[in-house]
């Protein structure tokens, strides 16, 4: 929400008239862009490599037959 109302903040500069016109529009334009491929990337990217990673680990782990980390401190104090 929070960027997306930013990039709204910013669409007057991307259309801006007068002096210092493209100035102002090209700051807007380098604004605009950046905010929504951050905000794609945040949104969308991030959250899939996260899933990937998760699944890379777990198999990593299951294949290495690993305990699971109560079990390992459990067994490395000698406990029942």
């Amino acid at each position: 929400m929070t960027s997306f109302a930013f990039i709204l903040g910013v669409l007057p500069l991307v259309f801006a008239t007068g002096a210092g016109a493209l100035g102002r529009r090209s700051v807007g334009t380098t604004i605009v862009g950046g905010m929504l491929l951050s905000t794609v990337l945040n949104l969308f990217f991030i959250p899939v490599l996260y899933v990937i990673l998760s699944r890379l680990l777990r198999r990593d782990s299951e294949s290495r037959n690993q305990l699971p980390l109560k079990a390992t401190i459990t067994a490395v104090r000698g406990e029942r």
